[in-house]
């Protein structure tokens, strides 16, 4: 059986509030939060989302690895498990 770190309640609630630790103005907002806590758990995709050039440039000064073989299977095959 595979293990998926975003359908972990406590690894959820973990990551959440090491989000909410790190940022300094509090809370910035639910949706934000879960956003942020997605790309925590799927690091893979940051790389296929859009970003402003600003954005795209400190992203790639990061020098995050890229992880091209990572894939994931469709939403309905999360619910025969």
């Amino acid at each position: 059986m595979l293990w998926y770190a975003q359908l972990d309640v406590y690894d959820t609630l973990r990551r959440c509030l090491l989000l909410l630790s790190i940022w300094q103005e509090g809370c910035r907002g639910r949706e934000r939060l879960f956003i942020s806590d997605f790309y925590l758990a799927n690091p893979a995709l940051l790389h296929r989302t859009r970003m402003t050039l600003v954005a795209r440039r400190d992203f790639s000064e990061l020098a995050l690895p890229r992880e091209d073989f990572v894939e994931y299977p469709p939403l309905p095959s999360f619910m025969n498990e």
